[in-house]
């Protein structure tokens, strides 16, 4: 640092002209033709483990992320039969994003991830997986796996900077987009690696 205050670039979005300053307030936002609002982005969110009595809120955030979605009984069943695990981020008193862990032997399973739409995009699905990796280690799991979708570029993405690895592929195993079948993608990480 040279000691003089240095104006920060815009950040301009691809596909929507979205033109924020570090530290500006919730800002309104083109996206095609519709204006719309976006909560500021949670540089630091507060991330807390959530139980069975998230159940519906969790069925509800699921639903505006993937088709089918699950049913709060299935979460339900999910801690009580399975021994899930789940960490959550709330603002204003509603869960907007949350991971949730199955046990498996000495690896541990991330059996899904979803953030509410209005906050994709902010990171918080990474702030949630680099929140679970150390607590995984320190109990003394071994790896943490995953399955996605290969049509979904987004979260393999977000995977693949986080540092999974792809172990190989199930093909057929997603229903895809376009009405047939697409592969899922097998990932690890590797909790006991130096990094």
């Amino acid at each position: 640092l040279t000691g003089t205050l240095q104006r920060q670039k815009p950040q301009i979005s691809r596909f929507s002209l979205n033109v924020t300053m570090p530290g500006d307030p919730p800002h309104l936002f083109m996206s095609g033709r519709q204006m719309r609002y976006r909560p500021s982005p949670l540089s630091d969110p507060l991330i807390v483990p959530i139980g069975a009595d998230a159940a519906e809120a969790m069925a509800t955030l699921h639903a505006t992320g993937f088709d089918p979605a699950w049913s709060a009984q299935s979460f339900t069943e999910l801690f009580e039969a399975r021994d899930a695990r789940a960490f959550g981020i709330f603002t204003d008193g509603n869960l907007i994003s949350y991971a949730l862990i199955l046990p498996s032997v000495q690896d541990m399973e991330l059996a899904t991830i979803v953030t509410a739409p209005d906050y994709r995009g902010q990171g918080l699905a990474e702030h949630l997986l680099l929140h679970i990796m150390p607590l995984l280690k320190a109990d003394g799991f071994e790896r943490f796996l995953l399955e996605v979708s290969e049509e979904n570029l987004s979260a393999r993405s977000l995977y693949d900077r986080v540092g999974f690895n792809t172990d190989g592929r199930r093909p057929n195993y997603y229903k895809s987009e376009s009405g047939g079948y697409c592969a899922a993608i097998l990932m690890s990480f590797e909790l006991n690696e130096p990094r």
